[in-house]
């Protein structure tokens, strides 16, 4: 469950990272073992890429909020705008799903709660 967490973790920081760049402000960049990052693992990733079914884009990994490691796939860069298509659902799901495990919220709370701070729920 530990390392599930993790790798959600790092999926909504990455989602975090690209929104923060599209609007125009940067992540601040450490090296990967001033962070408690391994760099050979992160090589060990990149490397396992080339075998991969998987056609990547780009990578991007934070931690405490510092980029450690970034890269582009020919032909794509950093300017270039991807489309995420349902992605994000993905994320505010899993997001939903910790809350609900550290009851902050409940699956029965009605969502417009949660923005109007004046509005009666009947």
């Amino acid at each position: 469950m530990l390392a599930y967490r993790r790798v959600i973790s790092l999926a909504v920081a990455l989602q975090l990272s690209l929104v923060l760049l599209l609007n125009g402000q940067d992540l601040p960049r450490s090296k990967p073992e001033d962070q408690g990052v391994d760099s050979k693992g992160i090589l060990g990733f990149v490397n396992a890429t080339r075998s991969s079914k998987t056609e990547f884009h780009s990578f991007m990994l934070v931690r405490h909020g510092k980029v450690v490691a970034e890269g582009w796939w020919n032909p794509y860069k950093p300017e270039l705008r991807h489309t995420l298509y349902s992605c994000s659902k993905s994320f505010t799901a899993s997001a939903i799903g910790f809350a609900v495990a550290e009851k902050k919220l409940a699956l029965t709370d009605k969502v417009i709660s949660f923005f109007l701070i004046n509005y009666r729920l009947t």
